[in-house]
């Protein structure tokens, strides 16, 4: 029972994930009921309709969904939603709507049409929605994490670095001189990191404060010439007492360089 709780809970927020508010939902089951009513007067209605049953079946109901979800990682599932034609619906039956009307009518369907459009979207740059971010510079990456980048490859070139997860998704997008002891795969996006030492050191830098000598250790072991700490974040001992040097401290970030001289 608990099992089927969970995979209840796993389609409920999967689909939330992507449409956000049910009110989202109005402009696609205003299409699909036009489409129902209008079938036979639309000429690609019964198409539309037979590829949203087969999506329905396929992806879109809770047993299909346990499939996909072992075929595909945990969070990868509600990208499949991506697959429904919701704009493209919306706009063709709109459009439709328009012209089976007689010319006094066509402003009235306009505009009820654009009022559902409004009152089911939003402003897709809201805290609410949490997927999407102006763009502050032409890499379109957080600005914290360009300079971070840009400072690290004119100073100290191609390099293996260690840093937090706010960081390794945007520096090897802005040079790939960075290397990085491990990415996005330690949570496994596309594909499963195994190594438990990798795994372990994931988890030293996840949490304050930082066991800045275990941290170290392993990450001297792997050869790693930069690490970088939050400076927000409390460090048990300072790093250059284990053969790190500050080199830079840009926005909430610190950045440390092995130094034979520090490690002396």
């Amino acid at each position: 029972m608990q099992e089927v709780i969970r995979m209840m809970e796993n389609y409920v927020n999967s689909f939330m994930q992507y449409f956000g508010t049910l009110r989202a939902l109005l402009p696609l089951a205003a299409a699909v009921i036009c489409l129902l009513v209008f079938r036979k007067k639309l000429l690609f209605a019964g198409k539309i309709l037979t590829l949203l049953v087969g999506l329905v079946i396929l992806l879109y109901n809770p047993l299909s969904q346990v499939l996909w979800r072992k075929l595909l990682e945990q969070h990868v599932y509600w990208r499949s939603y991506w697959l429904l034609p919701v704009i493209p619906m919306f706009a063709y039956v709109f459009t439709e709507l328009v012209w089976m009307q007689q010319q006094s009518m066509r402003a009235v369907v306009i505009a009820a049409g654009t009022a559902a459009a409004v009152y089911g979207g939003g402003n897709m740059y809201s805290r609410e929605s949490g997927y999407f971010t102006r763009a502050v510079n032409v890499y379109k990456l957080p600005d914290e994490s360009c300079r971070i980048a840009e400072y690290i490859v004119d100073n100290v070139g191609e390099t293996l670095a260690l840093v937090p997860d706010s960081l390794y998704c945007y520096l090897r997008q802005y040079s790939s001189k960075i290397d990085l002891v491990y990415g996005r795969n330690i949570d496994g996006f596309t594909s499963v990191v195994l190594s438990k030492s990798l795994h372990k050191l994931h988890g030293l830098m996840w949490q304050p404060p930082y066991k800045v000598k275990r941290i170290l250790r392993r990450a001297k072991k792997r050869g790693c010439e930069i690490v970088i700490f939050r400076a927000d974040w409390e460090k048990t001992v300072d790093p250059s007492e284990c053969g790190y040097e500050l080199l830079e401290t840009i926005g909430k970030y610190e950045i440390y360089r092995w130094s034979e001289q520090a490690a002396t």
